[in-house]
């Protein structure tokens, strides 16, 4: 069981269930036309339940996935794809798994469970798959999809994590810290978050991050999971990523200003 639940991607295959179809929801993040430049979309919604059971009750198996679908014609082809792909195979990368569509994925999640109930001696076995996406920030240049992943798959306790891939509204590609700044920002961008961090904490800046901070090692610096405003950049740092489970997430938000000498154009 631990080697289906500790990094939660460890899940197997085969089976299926009843049919439901994908739900979908109409929004828009704005009213004016596409030529505005503004990101418009649609909310869509797949849900599959094991045996048809009630999601909303107690020992349901279900996966469940909302996301937004992009209209804009320059970008949707391209962000629709990623994120797509990204909803359906991320728990499976580490099998090297992909799936053409929810449901496929939906079959090898509840024939994962049916291996789990035939060797599990846990009552009421239930496993979750949600996954909900949404679009966390918007500016002229670019825009930011949030993914929140959380699965139970039995185990002591449940795992999720979160993921920002922030788009160009030119390009539709998924940019790096590199397409944002220009080169030599990391000293300055690692001693930002450390000050930040350290505020979070109510640390000095001669207090070890380690034996006072709660992490891993005595130090902290950016990852590639950022989310970009008209004013700020913030990372997240998800469970066992810089701190132990107990601790939980960790975010920080940092304002562009000091940032200001290395910004691109």
């Amino acid at each position: 069981m631990k080697k289906l639940t500790a990094v939660f991607l460890f899940i197997i295959l085969i089976a299926s269930c009843g049919k439901e179809e994908p739900k979908t929801e109409v929004k828009t993040k704005d009213s004016e036309s596409q030529s505005s430049g503004k990101i418009e979309f649609i909310m869509k919604e797949f849900t599959k339940s094991y045996n048809g059971c009630n999601k909303d009750s107690a020992g349901c198996t279900y996966v469940s996935f909302k996301y937004p679908e992009i209209l804009n014609e320059n970008l949707k082809s391209n962000v629709n794809r990623v994120v797509g792909a990204y909803l359906k195979d991320s728990i499976y990368s580490a099998e090297g798994k992909s799936f053409k569509d929810f449901n496929e994925l939906a079959v090898s999640f509840f024939a994962d469970y049916d291996t789990m109930k035939k060797i599990s001696s846990v009552e009421d076995l239930a496993f979750a798959l949600d996954e909900k996406s949404e679009i966390v920030s918007e500016t002229k240049d670019n825009f930011t999809v949030s993914i929140d992943c959380y699965i139970s798959t039995g185990g002591a306790h449940p795992n999720s994590y979160m993921t920002y891939l922030v788009f160009g509204k030119r390009s539709g590609d998924v940019l790096s810290l590199n397409n944002i700044f220009k080169p030599g920002y990391d000293s300055l961008l690692n001693k930002l978050i450390d000050g930040a961090y350290r505020n979070q904490k109510g640390l000095t800046p001669e207090d070890n991050l380690q034996t006072k901070g709660d992490l891993f090692e005595n130090k902290i610096t950016h990852n590639n999971n950022f989310m970009i405003t008209n004013d700020s950049i913030s990372f997240y740092y998800n469970n066992y990523e810089i701190a132990a489970y107990v601790f939980g997430p960790t975010e920080i938000t940092i304002p562009l200003s000091g940032l200001k000498e290395y910004l691109k154009d």
